[in-house]
């Protein structure tokens, strides 16, 4: 056995002996014994980031109602360029609907606000116990 597999195998066990004593010689604790108010923050910042993802995600339909718009007022002019006389009124009822659509989405911000609101309300602040 050379010198470098022997120190290898003694530094492996002092690692694991510092591991054991020191992990079994400490308490350990999930949070400061004085946790404070940290239950109120933690539910303060779930609630901060589902408003900022559904956001997002709101703010992307809005931006596929954008493209659904130009989709249907492109598909009307080719229908019509082609000959078909039903083109501008199929473009008329897509856009519309887009539009409906699309001011769903936008009110969705108010009514996920309100809920997550409400919701976030309901949770109690909690205090994560010490042993």
């Amino acid at each position: 056995m050379d010198a470098k597999g022997s120190f290898r195998k003694v530094a492996l066990v002092l690692m694991v002996w510092a591991l054991l004593v020191g992990t079994s010689s400490t308490p350990v604790y999930a949070q400061d014994p004085d946790p404070g108010d940290r239950g109120g923050e933690i539910v303060t910042a779930i609630r901060t980031i589902a408003t900022v993802v559904i956001d997002i995600l709101i703010g992307a339909a809005v931006a596929l109602m954008a493209v659904g718009i130009a989709a249907g007022f492109v598909g009307g002019e080719l229908l019509v360029a082609v000959g078909q006389p039903y083109g501008l009124s199929s473009a008329w009822v897509k856009v519309i609907s887009i539009v409906i659509l699309g001011l769903g989405a936008l009110l969705t911000i108010v009514i996920v606000n309100t809920v997550i609101n409400a919701v976030a309300a309901l949770v109690p602040p909690t205090v994560i116990p010490t042993i």
